[in-house]
């Protein structure tokens, strides 16, 4: 089946646009996204947090040896730098969040612009690649969760009101918790770009179906 004989049927164009774009931005995310191995990136996370304690007082930990208090997995100058670099990661989601909302109303705007002269396949495109810019906006919020009193009292429950427990629970909960939003802000980064690349070439496309 020929490109001219695709343009004719707009339900076929915009079908074909859209799934072409959609399985091309799925799949690089696929391939070059971070994914999640929880136990092996605690074991890293602790000798990174244990390695800028070091940094922060070479004398005081001169061979990155962890003191941790009872029970905890962190000595008290790591979970102070953790949950410094909670913040940090935090603030730059949420500046990630700011910059892909545009994105969206650019895409929308782009194709209600199309509908007066439409083009099926570049709207298929353009509606793909919104699709997407849509899902990081959701990836975002899923990173933006915070481990409140909801969770403090589950936990309290499930350790069976043993503060130890819990406490070393919910240091482990907040390593898992900046491991995700790091993740989340590298993965979130990369589709950012695949979802300019995305939209270049679906303008590019629109600007070679008007050329006579």
């Amino acid at each position: 089946m020929s490109y001219s004989t695709i343009a004719e049927t707009p339900a076929l164009a915009f079908l074909v646009g859209f799934f072409a774009v959609s399985v091309f931005l799925w799949l690089m995310g696929y391939l070059l996204f971070q994914r999640n191995d929880s136990e092996q990136d605690i074991d890293s996370l602790k000798l990174r947090l244990r390695a800028y304690a070091h940094m922060h007082d070479p004398q005081k930990s001169p061979i990155l040896e962890s003191k941790t208090s009872g029970s905890l997995i962190l000595s008290p100058e790591e979970h102070k730098i953790l949950l410094g670099t909670l913040k940090k990661i935090e603030a730059k989601n949420a500046v990630l969040l700011a910059a892909t909302l545009p994105t969206v109303v650019i895409t929308t705007t782009i194709i209600l612009r199309l509908v007066i002269t439409p083009n099926f396949f570049s709207m298929g495109a353009l509606a793909g690649t919104l699709a997407y810019a849509i899902y990081l906006v959701f990836h975002r919020l899923d990173g933006s969760d915070h481990l409140g009193q909801k969770r403090f009292l589950k936990l309290q429950r499930d350790n069976y009101n043993s503060l130890s427990c819990t406490c070393r629970r919910m240091q482990y909960d907040l390593m898992l918790n900046l491991l995700d939003k790091e993740r989340l802000f590298n993965n979130g980064r990369g589709g950012m770009l695949l979802v300019i690349v995305a939209l270049i070439v679906s303008l590019f496309l629109q600007t070679l179906s008007q050329q006579p």
